[in-house]
């Protein structure tokens, strides 16, 4: 099972990529998806108490519980932590979640304004 969670990760920096750039695909398939994606992702954080289902899958391997937090750091603050390894920028719940959002929606503007704007 511990197999599988560098395929997870790797499937996570995917998502993590397509919902900060995915807005730039020139094309309408892909922009469609997009702006059906990040709704679903942040809809999908707020059912999941501001938790991503792909920390909570790796939870499970890891651990054998779906939510563990004391032992897997990234669950609720996979982004966060992200920051702060690679710009030594430490930010903190729930700012963290409220500037997630506020980028999510701007992204989602950027990836509406594309598709209408190019069809």
């Amino acid at each position: 099972m511990t197999a599988l969670i560098p395929v997870l990760r790797a499937v996570h920096y995917a998502a993590l990529a397509f919902g900060a750039l995915g807005w730039a695909i020139p094309v309408k398939a892909v922009l469609i998806a997009y702006l059906v994606f990040l709704p679903a992702l942040a809809v999908q954080w707020r059912l999941n108490r501001d938790s991503c289902l792909l920390d909570n899958l790796e939870s499970w391997l890891k651990h054998g519980r779906f939510r563990a937090g004391a032992a897997n750091p990234n669950e609720g603050a996979f982004l966060a932590n992200l920051v702060h390894r690679v710009f030594r920028i430490r930010v903190l719940e729930p700012l963290a979640s409220r500037l997630i959002y506020i980028a999510m929606a701007i992204l989602f503007a950027f990836g509406a304004f594309h598709l209408a704007w190019r069809w």
